[in-house]
């Protein structure tokens, strides 16, 4: 399943995330994709307090890893800069204390080809350089659920 939605300003972009973050569950894994700027941080930020988070949530790009606490935690994975698929993985299993939901930016880098996310986002710079065209790509049953979240928010 594969939809499409289009997002005028970065606060919507956000607030497309916030609608998944308040569907995702634990052991959710969401794929983001799209050039720099694209906003996939943003919508990571959306997820984040979508699912309750409080914190600041920041680019992942030079620490790899950002691990958030809430009602259920999330971690933020740039695999921007990592080789391969192994290191990934390795990656995100030194940093799972707790069952948590993921977010992957940069899911279509041959180093995350082992990673099947549940739904991938991808993010492209609409006419307009605050808006964006989403791409929801579902793999899952969960990721049709989470689709179905962002389609409600559209």
């Amino acid at each position: 399943m594969s939809e499409e939605f289009v997002c005028v300003s970065a606060a919507m972009t956000e607030a497309a995330g916030e609608r998944l973050g308040r569907e995702a569950e634990a052991g959710d894994l969401i794929g983001l994709q799209g050039g720099i700027g694209s906003g996939k941080t943003t919508f990571a930020r959306g997820i984040a307090r979508g699912i309750g988070i409080e914190a600041s949530v920041t680019s992942p790009t030079f620490t790899l890893v950002n691990q958030y606490s809430g009602p259920i935690a999330m971690l933020h994975v740039d695999v921007w800069r990592l080789d391969d698929a192994d290191e990934v993985l390795s990656y995100i299993e030194a940093q799972t204390n707790a069952p948590a939901i993921t977010v992957v930016e940069w899911s279509d880098r041959p180093s995350a080809n082992l990673l099947r996310p549940d739904v991938t986002i991808r993010l492209v710079q609409g006419d307009s350089p605050n808006s964006r065209l989403l791409t929801a790509v579902t793999n899952t049953a969960r990721g049709i659920a989470l689709a179905t979240a962002l389609r409600a928010s559209a």
